[in-house]
């Protein structure tokens, strides 16, 4: 009996003793810190378990594409321990993804909860159905939600190339040809150009125009800075950087003699300005082209001497030329300049006939050249006309007569780098019936993911016009996804 006296009387004190040390122990939740997740209201905190995510409601997707998906999800709770590591996992052949699988990782977060969070899984292959699950993990291991299941475009580019033509606003002025097309700030730039008066009488053209998608219009920006004697007008199209565009334009008695200084146009201030000339004996024919940050990159350039080749940085903020290491490949050049992940792409560059085209890449930290893709397969060869560029690759459009033929989209992926050629039923059509013949031309410009094309004179003489052609000359189409 003494000893169940003790014992009832030393039980209260160990629950007491017991509880003390719980509170005492118990982790009070972290600030919170600034992540890609947008926060909740309200904090839970559960017992010791793994993160709670919610197990009912599939994570939602957005922005499906042939290598890319968005998808968003809820962690409810901390599970009452810290959480080291959040984000998704995915699958091509696992129905329930593991943290062994493919994942996202957003880091430690402290909440509040319930938390919403959101990753784009990218590098994924084009029609195949993926596993999607979120995920998170503290000290008690790793809590999953429910899945969903993802099934990505059909073809590398499936969806941003393919539709139906709708005609947009027409341009204003007669139809032109040599002018130049760029996409900036989410609008269309015309900039110069001729028009074919008779077969040899041409109007030329120093002025600006902007088409706003949005609102379907064109508006007369300021005129060029360059004048009727600047005979020089570069094959390269127009860089863009911060919004503002700008090319090499200048004077001279021949292609080799030429006087040169960079023009830029701000569509925001509405403005041109000249800034200082090019380095001395550097002429822009046949130069490819390409920005990096807050740089633009020469490779390879006309000279009195014959092509060679130089390199040249032009460093846009303060207007001023720094000659880098020489290039490395064939001498003569023919490529497309772009740009991706700070690095510069010079496509299809090619030193004679005889010399199989090659791509490479520029480091501009290293001042280093590699080749990448493979020789004579990863080029693109069609005027630079027919060239639609954006963030992430280059489109040629093909076309020739008979109008029955159509368009054929050749897709360049610049990340990762490889050529892509479309697979579909049917090409896409031409704009307008009958522009199959090759007398008026077409000039494709991106918007961001959107494809625009104007119908313009050709390099044909006006005997070869239609009528039919006539009267398409200058007006404005974009691809409509179906």
């Amino acid at each position: 009996m003494k000893t169940l006296r003790i014992f009832s009387l030393l039980l209260p004190l160990t629950v007491a003793l017991t509880v003390g040390l719980q509170n005492c122990n118990k982790a009070e939740p972290d600030p919170v810190s600034p992540g890609t997740t947008n926060p909740g209201s309200t904090t839970t905190v559960t017992t010791s378990t793994v993160p709670l995510i919610n197990t009912v409601s599939a994570p939602a997707t957005s922005g499906i594409a042939s290598t890319s998906a968005t998808v968003a999800a809820t962690i409810e709770g901390n599970g009452g321990a810290a959480i080291s590591q959040h984000g998704f996992v995915w699958s091509k052949t696992a129905p329930t993804p593991t943290v062994a699988d493919s994942k996202t990782e957003l880091g430690a977060t402290s909440g509040p909860f319930p938390l919403a969070i959101s990753s784009k899984l990218t590098g994924l292959d084009a029609n195949t159905t993926y596993y999607v699950r979120a995920y998170a993990t503290n000290n008690k291991g790793t809590g999953y939600g429910a899945v969903a299941q993802v099934k990505t475009e059909g073809t590398a580019v499936a969806g941003e190339i393919t539709g139906t033509w709708v005609e947009r606003a027409r341009f204003p002025l007669s139809a032109r040809r040599d002018y130049h097309l760029v996409s900036a700030n989410g609008k269309i730039y015309l900039l110069c150009g001729n028009s074919q008066k008779s077969n040899n009488i041409f109007d030329v053209f120093y002025d600006a125009w902007e088409y706003d998608p949005a609102t379907d219009k064109w508006t007369e920006k300021a005129k060029t800075s360059i004048t009727r004697t600047a005979i020089f007008f570069p094959q390269i199209k127009p860089l863009v950087a911060n919004g503002k565009i700008f090319f090499p334009s200048g004077v001279g008695p021949t292609p080799y003699d030429v006087k040169a200084n960079i023009h830029e146009f701000d569509p925001v201030a509405n403005k041109w300005s000249v800034k200082g000339a090019l380095p001395t004996d550097f002429d822009p024919a046949g130069t490819t082209a390409f920005v990096v940050g807050n740089k633009a990159y020469f490779l390879g350039h006309s000279s009195s001497k014959g092509f060679v080749k130089n390199v040249w940085e032009y460093d846009i903020p303060t207007d001023k030329w720094v000659q880098k290491a020489p290039f490395s490949g064939a001498l003569g050049v023919s490529g497309i300049g772009a740009s991706i992940d700070g690095k510069g792409l010079a496509i299809g560059v090619s030193g004679n006939d005889n010399v199989r085209p090659t791509s490479w890449q520029y480091d501009p930290t290293t001042d280093k050249w590699i080749t990448i893709g493979q020789p004579g397969v990863d080029y693109l060869v069609f005027g630079r006309s027919n060239l639609g560029l954006s963030m992430d690759k280059i489109v040629e459009y093909r076309y020739s007569a008979p109008k029955t033929d159509g368009i054929t989209p050749l897709v360049l992926m610049l990340n990762p780098f490889r050529r892509v050629t479309l697979i579909q039923p049917t090409k896409i059509p031409h704009p307008v019936p009958c522009n199959g013949s090759l007398a008026a031309g077409m000039t494709f410009v991106h918007v961001g993911e959107r494809t625009f094309v104007m119908i313009d004179q050709g390099y044909q003489t006006i005997s070869a016009w239609t009528d039919c052609e006539k009267a398409a000359m200058g007006k404005l189409f974009e691809l409509v996804k179906k």
